[in-house]
């Protein structure tokens, strides 16, 4: 059934057959099952089908996915029209205006998706690294928090504040002694 034409009779608006094949009198707008083959055949205009069949054969055609993409891909054009904005231009020619536009839309779509995809994946893994960092943070957090408290008991410290400041006292009184020192000295070698 496939890459090949499969032409269509009418031995009325309500049946068909399929020229070259055991299959006739087949129901116009039911379900056809055959092996292989599933379809329904509908005839918009039953009045003008005699008209239409003394134009021309009818035929349909059922194609393979690779059919389908050699024929279609030549018609296919999609660029970058902007890198840092991140937009395509996707384009296709071809006689069906509606393939056309229906072609180009779900290329469209599907680059939507796959770029929404691409993001949700990358927040994703911005989020398991900010998780990461938090946890490590956490860690070395509690363990600073273990080690001075370690401290403050080993030292019988109370309040870190108070004995910070008496530091500072203590570490003022000396840098002030050694610029007394500093000056006594000079004025020692001077004399």
């Amino acid at each position: 059934w496939k890459n090949r034409p499969i032409y269509l009779t009418f031995n009325s608006t309500r049946s068909f057959g399929l020229v070259g094949t055991e299959h006739q009198n087949l129901p116009v707008g039911q379900r056809v099952q055959l092996p292989g083959l599933s379809f329904t055949l509908d005839v918009a205009d039953p009045t003008g089908l005699e008209e239409v069949l003394e134009a021309a054969s009818l035929y349909f055609t059922i194609n393979t996915t690779q059919a389908l993409v050699n024929r279609f891909h030549q018609n296919l054009a999609v660029r970058v029209m902007n890198q840092t904005a991140k937009t395509l231009e996707i384009s296709f020619k071809d006689n069906n205006g509606m393939l056309a536009r229906d072609f180009v839309k779900a290329h469209a779509e599907t680059f939507v998706d796959y770029d929404l995809q691409k993001r949700i994946q990358s927040d994703d893994n911005i989020l398991r690294f900010i998780d990461a960092q938090i946890d490590t943070v956490y860690t070395n957090l509690s363990e600073s928090e273990r080690t001075l408290n370690n401290y403050k008991q080993e030292n019988r410290i109370n309040d870190l504040e108070s004995v910070s400041g008496v530091y500072l006292d203590r570490l003022t009184e000396y840098e002030d002694e050694v610029i007394r020192l500093e000056v006594e000295e000079r004025l020692l070698a001077e004399v």
